[in-house]
């Protein structure tokens, strides 16, 4: 899914866009274009498909801290590893109903 890394750099808000590639309630790795790594929290907006037809897609903010940037020898984008701090308003309730959906039981 859709994700925004947004951050400030010397008092400029800077955002790069990527695609989740693993995702939990607790964090996930993104795939970007971009070698980014920073120590400040960072904000991640997630964009949530919807769960039928008739619903849109939902934005969800999430404090995170970035883990680890690397290159896998596989694929030629960079990955970033995320830590999920906390997450804005309902976002975790939405996130949690999304994978209870997407994730098979047993």
């Amino acid at each position: 899914m859709q994700v925004a890394i947004v951050y400030e750099y010397r008092g400029q808000s800077e955002i790069f866009h990527g695609r989740t590639h693993d995702l939990s309630l607790s964090g996930a790795s993104v795939y970007s274009d971009h070698n980014i790594f920073v120590e400040e929290p960072v904000k991640i907006l997630l964009a949530i498909p919807p769960l039928s037809s008739n619903q849109h897609k939902k934005i969800i903010e999430i404090h995170s801290q970035m883990a680890y940037t690397v290159m896998p020898a596989n694929y030629h984008k960079f990955r970033i590893g995320l830590h999920f701090l906390r997450f804005k308003e309902d976002g975790s309730t939405i996130l949690d109903a999304y994978l209870a959906h997407r994730t098979p039981l047993g």
